[in-house]
């Protein structure tokens, strides 16, 4: 008598989760309060402002953000960073 195979069985297939939505809400570069940065390096980073708590996102492609003054001199402190024109 041959030997049965055994049976497997799976559970039914999900489709993948959405991506959450991006931490940062673009502020304009005109909003009031708030002064434009550039991020020196080419690695993405998100960053979150160490006084106001808002979260700031960086890119090689979008290496400026405005940021919070309430933010400012301590990113620029970080030598990661500099004052936009």
């Amino acid at each position: 008598m041959a030997a049965r195979a055994p049976v497997v069985t799976t559970a039914p297939v999900r489709p993948p989760a959405p991506a959450p939505a991006p931490m940062t809400v673009p502020v304009p570069a005109s909003a009031p309060g708030t002064v434009r940065l550039r991020y020196l390096a080419r690695a993405g980073i998100l960053v979150r402002g160490p006084r106001s708590g808002t979260p700031y996102r960086f890119s090689e492609n979008q290496p400026v953000a405005a940021v919070q003054r309430a933010d400012v001199e301590s990113m620029l402190a970080s030598g990661h960073f500099r004052r936009e024109a």
